[in-house]
């Protein structure tokens, strides 16, 4: 009931969000890090589903589970992405419980808070494999912690696994980290090849915050886009303490060019949409996309509507692109497996409330990642005379290939993932949420980036 009751209490304060990818500045104290619970439920969902027949009874051990280690922002300004991830962990692993986990083993959760603080991730890391025995690490979403983290992974020769887009260099210089989510690069050139071969669009002016997170969706994007032929009128950088972003919106308008590309997060893009209604540039200008996360995820539309329905009405005319790993309504098998088992998910048996969730996975990258993320270590895991033995599975994860509700995946010679990067529309649903569809995917985009 606490962890729900923080989960509602974070998905209201839209206020505090900022990007899965930002890096925070916050000074939590390692020593209010939360305790490591075994969140797993053997209970969440009776029923079988994906690969194994309705009718077949599995039976999965549960008296010496494998443990996985989650690291998530729990409490912190990166509260609403990271109780979502651990829900979308939660949800997965009684997924893959639940169609014989590892070779008829069940897997268990280690779940630590990194209270958006990197310093802390660090000390949460060591916490999951010294205490509760982890023999991978799963997360975190943020820059500064996944860099935290890489440094104790390797001492400690202890897989760390990234399911979200992280910056080359974050993987490659650092052994024992595997960025299965890929690399900024692939969201941003995507996006470019996008805006300027689908949209048509020949000019473009950005607006991005000015921080890691912000320099690596936006600077391939550019590069890119002007590859591509098109030019970069102006380049807008925000600072990330600015609540405030009417001068910004006013500098785009009188750039004059055919599309404002943007990246801000939380309030920030929250503050960005309505400046860009309210001085009217809608009626001129259309904004999108550097790459999804804390600006066009569904909570930003959620809180947008609560303000002003028609910035969302507006928006959602004109049509409102981005990037992203995943989306509900992707076509595979892997996918098909997920929708199943969350329409009949028990909600309750894991201590959270339906309703936040929704009939399909929320506007967001998170249950999919986290979905291909979990059946990657699986999978690899099943091959290992020790699936508990961290170097092998370290050794065996670098041989990955693949299909996932995300897409196909490899991974390449740095231990990044090539993966599929589609590009989506914002939709609202019949039921009055907001999400994602599909309009086109690019497949297999190598970890440098797409280039025609």
């Amino acid at each position: 009931m606490k962890k729900f009751l923080a989960m509602l209490l974070a998905l209201t304060m839209l206020f505090a969000l900022v990007s899965c990818s930002s890096d925070s500045d916050d000074d939590a104290d390692a020593s209010n890090s939360t305790e490591v619970t075994d969140t797993t439920s053997e209970d969440a969902n009776t029923s079988d589903s994906g690969d194994e027949d309705a009718d077949t009874e599995i039976d999965v051990d549960y008296s010496d589970p494998i443990v996985l280690g989650h690291i998530a922002d729990l409490t912190g300004n990166e509260a609403s992405t990271g109780l979502l991830a651990s829900a979308a962990m939660q949800f997965a692993v009684d997924y893959f419980n639940s169609i014989g986990g590892v070779n008829g083993r069940a897997l268990a959760i280690a779940e630590q808070d990194a209270q958006s603080d990197s310093s802390v991730a660090a000390t949460a890391a060591q916490s999951l494999v010294e205490s509760s025995g982890a023999s991978v690490i799963l997360g975190p979403t943020q820059i500064g912690h996944k860099s935290a983290v890489a440094a104790y992974a390797a001492d400690a020769e202890v897989p760390a696994v990234y399911y979200n887009g992280t910056p080359s260099a974050a993987v490659t210089n650092n052994e024992y980290v595997i960025g299965l989510g890929g690399s900024t690069n692939q969201l941003g050139s995507t996006m470019a090849a996008y805006l300027y071969n689908e949209l048509g669009y020949e000019t473009i002016v950005t607006i991005t915050q000015d921080n890691t997170g912000g320099q690596n969706y936006m600077n391939p994007l550019i590069e890119e886009f002007e590859a591509l032929g098109g030019t970069v009128v102006d380049q807008l950088w925000v600072p990330s303490s600015e609540s405030d972003t009417s001068s910004y919106m006013m500098s785009a308008a009188s750039a004059g060019a055919d599309c404002i590309v943007a990246w801000l997060s939380g309030s920030q893009a929250i503050n960005l949409w309505t400046c860009w209604y309210d001085q009217g540039v809608c009626d001129s200008t259309p904004m999108q996309a550097c790459s999804h996360g804390g600006f066009t995820d569904y909570f930003i539309w959620k809180a947008l509507s609560n303000s002003n329905s028609a910035i969302v009405d507006t928006a959602l005319e004109d049509g409102v692109y981005a990037p992203i790993t995943y989306a509900y309504s992707l076509d595979n098998d892997d996918n098909d497996a997920l929708l199943e088992y969350y329409a009949s998910y028990d909600w309750a048996a894991v201590g959270l409330d339906a309703s936040t969730y929704g009939s399909v996975p929320v506007g967001s990258n998170m249950f999919g990642a986290i979905f291909a993320a979990v059946k990657v270590v699986v999978e690899t895991m099943k091959t290992l005379d020790d699936p508990t033995d961290s170097v092998a599975l370290y050794e065996a994860l670098q041989s990955v290939d693949i299909d996932t509700a995300e897409g196909h995946v490899t991974i390449d010679s740095s231990r990044l993932a090539t993966k599929d990067i589609h590009i989506v529309k914002v939709v609202q649903l019949d039921d009055g949420s907001f999400n994602y569809e599909v309009v086109k995917t690019y497949e297999d985009v190598s970890a440098d980036g797409y280039s025609e």
